[in-house]
C-alpha cells in the first residue's frame, strides 16, 4: 500500500511540475490577469455579488443599465466562489484565477486517473502531461474566469466514475457520477453532449433491459432536473431584466450555417486549430495512434464520446472558429489526450517487446532529454501559434477596450453610468445580440452597450433621461464611429464636453 500511495505522489508531482512550468508566463501579469469577453463578464459579476450581498440566485452584469442587471446565464458557482475569497483576500483581480487554475489541473488529474484505469500507468501519465501542456488549456486557466474549464472538469469526471460503476457496481461511484454530470450541466449546457456515452455506460451495466431498472431512471432525473430548475430561472431573469449570455436566444448564434458547412475553409480552420492550438502537433499523432488501436480493440465508450464530442465541436463552430469562443472546443481535450495515452502506451509497449533491442536501457535517459526538449519546442509553437495567429485579432481588440475600460475609470466619476459603443456587433440585430463587457469591467462602472450599427441621438437622449453620464467610444472603434457617423460625431462635439480622446473617447452627458 506504501509504494501505491508514493507511486501517486510522485505522479501527481510530476504532472503539478509540468502544469506549473507551462504556465510560468502568468507570473508577470498576476497583478491583472483577467482578459477576454467572458472573464471580464464573471469577473464583474463576482464583485457585484461581493458588493451587493451574494444573492447566489441572482448574478448581476455591469451593463445592465440603471436597473438590477441581473442575467440569464449558468449557474453561477465560479463567480460566486471568487466574490467568497474576495470576501476573504479583498478584490484583487489575480483571485480571478484561482478557480480556473485548480479546474484545470483537476482536469489534468482526471484525465491522468481515468487513463490509468483505462490503460495503465504510461497511458494516465502521458494523457495528463500532454493535456497539461495544452495551447489551449494554458491561455484558458490563466486569463480569467472562462465557463469551459469546470464544466468540462466535472463532466470528465462524472463519466469517469460512472465507468467505474458500470464495471463494478459501487453506488457511490453511480451517485457521484450522477451528481458531478449534473453540475458539469449547470456549468454549462452543453454538456448534454455527453449523454450518448452515459447512456453507453447504463446500457453496458444493464443490458438491454437497462430501461426497465428503476436507477437508470432515478440517475436520468438526478442529472436532469438540477439544470432544468437552473435553467427555467435563468430564462426569468431575462424576461425581467433583459440581459443574457445568450443560452436560449442568442444561443443561436453559435451554430453552423449551411454556408458555413458548405465551405471547406471551415474545416482547414478546424482542422488547424485542434492539432496546433489544442492537441499540439505531437499529440495528435499519439492520439490518432491511439485512435487505431480504440478501434481495432473495440474500446467502445472512448468511441462513443469522441463521436458526441465531435457533434458538439461542429454544433459550435461558428461560435468557436470565428467568434473567438476558444473554450467551445475544450470538450475535446478529455477525450483526445486519453487515445493519445492509449497511442503512447502502445507504442512504448511495442518497442519493449521487440526481440533483440537489449541496448535499449542504455538508451533510456538520452532517448526521455530528446523527448523532453522534443514536447518543450512542440508546445511553444503551438502557443505561439494560438496567441499571435489565432487569437491575435481578439487579443489586440480586448487589448484596446482594457485601456478604454482603465480610461473610463480614471475619467468618470465613480458610481456613474455610461453608455459605451464600438462595432462588436454590428452584424447582430440587437435582440440577438451578446455585450462586450470589458469596458465596464476594467472601468469599474455599470451602464448600457450599444453597438454602432445601432447608434442614433435619439437613443443617446432616451439613455441620458435615464440617468446616463458619459458616453464612451472604445478605443478600437474610435474611426469607424468619426467616420462612418459623422452626424452622432459632430452632435458629441457641438453639445457635450470631451473629457478625453486618448484610448477611446469619453464625453460627459450630465451637467449640460
Amino acid at each position: 500500500m506504501a509504494s501505491t500511495r508514493l507511486s501517486r505522489a510522485v505522479r501527481l508531482l510530476g504532472l503539478l511540475g509540468i502544469y506549473a512550468i507551462a504556465r510560468v508566463g502568468l507570473i508577470d501579469r498576476l497583478g491583472a490577469p483577467t482578459f477576454g469577453w467572458r472573464p471580464t463578464d464573471l469577473a464583474g459579476i463576482a464583485v457585484n455579488y461581493y458588493r451587493n450581498g451574494f444573492h447566489f440566485a441572482y448574478p448581476q452584469v455591469m451593463w445592465g443599465g440603471a436597473g438590477a442587471g441581473h442575467v440569464e446565464m449558468e449557474f453561477p458557482l465560479q463567480p460566486f466562489v471568487t466574490a467568497l475569497l474576495f470576501k476573504l483576500f479583498g478584490v484583487h483581480d489575480w483571485l480571478c484565477v484561482v478557480l480556473p487554475l485548480a479546474c484545470g489541473f483537476g482536469l489534468v488529474w482526471v484525465v491522468a486517473e481515468f487513463g490509468r484505469y483505462l490503460f495503465g500507468d504510461v497511458a494516465g501519465f502521458a494523457a495528463g502531461a500532454n493535456l497539461a501542456l495544452s495551447p489551449s488549456l494554458v491561455y484558458i486557466t490563466t486569463t480569467g474566469m472562462w465557463a469551459d474549464p469546470p464544466m468540462v472538469l466535472c463532466g470528465t469526471l462524472g463519466l469517469y466514475l460512472l465507468t467505474r460503476w458500470s464495471a463494478e457496481g459501487n453506488p457511490k461511484e453511480l451517485w457521484s457520477g450522477v451528481a458531478s454530470t449534473s453540475l458539469a450541466i449547470l456549468l454549462k449546457l452543453t454538456a448534454l453532449h455527453l449523454g450518448p456515452a452515459l447512456l453507453w455506460l447504463f446500457v453496458k451495466r444493464h443490458g438491454r433491459a437497462f430501461l426497465l431498472k428503476p436507477t437508470t431512471w432515478l440517475a436520468t432525473a438526478a442529472i436532469l432536473i438540477p439544470p432544468l430548475l437552473w435553467y427555467a430561472h435563468a430564462y426569468n431573469l431575462y424576461l425581467e431584466d433583459g440581459n443574457t449570455f445568450g443560452i436560449v436566444g442568442a444561443g443561436a448564434l453559435k451554430f453552423p450555417t449551411a454556408e458555413l458547412l458548405a465551405n471547406p475553409g471551415t474545416y482547414k480552420r478546424a482542422i488547424i486549430r485542434i492539432v496546433v492550438d489544442h492537441l499540439t502537433p505531437l499529440g495528435f499523432v499519439a492520439f490518432t495512434y491511439g485512435l487505431y488501436r480504440a478501434i481495432v480493440d473495440k474500446h467502445v465508450l472512448l468511441l462513443v464520446w469522441l463521436g458526441c464530442v465531435a457533434i458538439h465541436t461542429v454544433g459550435t463552430w461558428r461560435g468557436s472558429l470565428y467568434g473567438g469562443h476558444i473554450g467551445y472546443l475544450l470538450p475535446i481535450l478529455p477525450i483526445a489526450n486519453l487515445l493519445g495515452g492509449l497511442g503512447f502506451q502502445t507504442f512504448v509497449e511495442r518497442l519493449r517487446s521487440r526481440a533483440g533491442v537489449r541496448w535499449l536501457p542504455r538508451l533510456v535517459a538520452p532517448l526521455l532529454g530528446v523527448l523532453t526538449v522534443l514536447v518543450g519546442l512542440n508546445a511553444m509553437v503551438s502557443s505561439r501559434h494560438l496567441n499571435h495567429r489565432d487569437l491575435g485579432f481578439e487579443s489586440a481588440v480586448w487589448e484596446q477596450k482594457k485601456l478604454t475600460g482603465l480610461v473610463v475609470a480614471r475619467v468618470t466619476r465613480p458610481g456613474s453610468l455610461i453608455i459605451v459603443t464600438d462595432d462588436d456587433e454590428d452584424d447582430v440585430d440587437q435582440e440577438h445580440s451578446m455585450t462586450p463587457p470589458d469596458v465596464f469591467y476594467f472601468g469599474d462602472r455599470r451602464g448600457w452597450y450599444l453597438s454602432l450599427a445601432w447608434l442614433t441621438v435619439e437613443r443617446i437622449e432616451t439613455l441620458r433621461a435615464r440617468g446616463a453620464e458619459y458616453f464612451v467610444v472604445s478605443l478600437q472603434s474610435v474611426k469607424p464611429f468619426e467616420t462612418g457617423h459623422a452626424d452622432i460625431h459632430q452632435y458629441l462635439e457641438r453639445n457635450f464636453r470631451k473629457v478625453t480622446d486618448r484610448d477611446g473617447l469619453v464625453y460627459v452627458l450630465s451637467g449640460t
